[in-house]
């Protein structure tokens, strides 16, 4: 019986040029669709509820043309809504469409401390990487 295990990691690119440039000094206009960067006075948001992405009982959705994969990774852009939320999903740089369909499903059920802006809560983009490996 092949075996799955997933794990999640975080990859936070840094971005504090893109938040110089972008991000404006106070806060106070704030809206749900301003979307900030990690860095400067942008903290990054913390995750406190990630789920795994579930694959069923057989490994028929891992299988590549004619050979299985061992392991890889699908990069994904999210962005952390204000309330920690995630709101916002695409695949930057994915491994198979399905594992990606997978990846993407699981990853809008994490929960996150939101990122702040001068101690506020705010919304910011992020970059996550969900790892997938196969045992056999």
């Amino acid at each position: 019986m092949t075996k799955i295990a997933l794990s999640v990691s975080f990859l936070i690119l840094g971005c504090s040029v893109l938040v110089a440039q972008t991000a404006p000094d106070i806060v106070k206009g704030a809206t749900q669709d301003k979307v900030y960067h990690v860095g400067g006075d942008v903290k990054a948001p913390r995750a406190i509820s990630s789920a795994e992405p579930t694959l069923g009982d057989s490994n028929e959705n891992i299988k590549g043309r004619g050979k299985t994969v061992d392991a890889g990774s699908a990069t994904l852009s999210i962005v952390v809504d204000k309330d920690g939320s995630v709101r916002k999903v695409k695949v930057l740089r994915g491994l198979k469409p399905d594992l990606d369909a997978k990846a993407v499903a699981s990853v809008k059920q994490w929960k996150f401390d939101p990122a702040t802006k001068k101690g506020i809560p705010v919304a910011v983009e992020i970059d996550v990487q969900v790892d997938f490996h196969l045992y056999q």
